[in-house]
This record gives C-alpha cells, structure tokens and sequence, in this order.
C-alpha cells in the first residue's frame, strides 16, 4: 500500500497520507536510540495528523503498522 509522509522535516504536525483505505493502523514513533515517544492508533484512510510539537528537534522514525504491513519512515523535527 502508498502513503506518504509530510511535511518532511517537520516543524510542527506530520502528516500521514494514504492512497488507499487500509482500515485501523498503529504509528509508533521513536528516537535514533529506539525510546518509543509517541504511540497512536489513526483511521489509516485518507489524512491523518500526528502532533509532534512536543518533540525535541531531531531525527526520529515512525513505523506505521497496518493489518498486512509495516512501513518506517525517517523523518526530521525541526
């Protein structure tokens, strides 16, 4: 399945865009050193906002989990 995410880096909100419905999906978000910072259930339809504002400047990954994948995505807060 596509999705994308955006914007990348990321000041504020990332969003997470998928091409298609692929039902209820888990974003776990972590640090270069693996410490889970944000876990999330989204809709995994269309555009979803994760709120990343409270994060701390810096690269971290987000693994995007549905029923029948797993996509990590780096990304970078600024």
């Amino acid at each position: 399945n596509s999705l994308s995410v955006f914007p990348n880096p990321t000041n504020g909100d990332l969003n997470i865009k998928f091409s298609e419905s692929v039902g209820t999906t888990n974003v776990s978000i972590t640090t270069l050193s693996g410490q889970k910072v944000i876990n999330t259930t989204i809709s995994g339809f269309e555009t979803n906002t994760i709120a990343t504002s409270q994060l701390a400047n810096g690269v971290y990954f987000a693994e995007i989990s549905t029923a029948n994948a797993t996509a990590t995505v780096k990304f970078i807060k600024n």
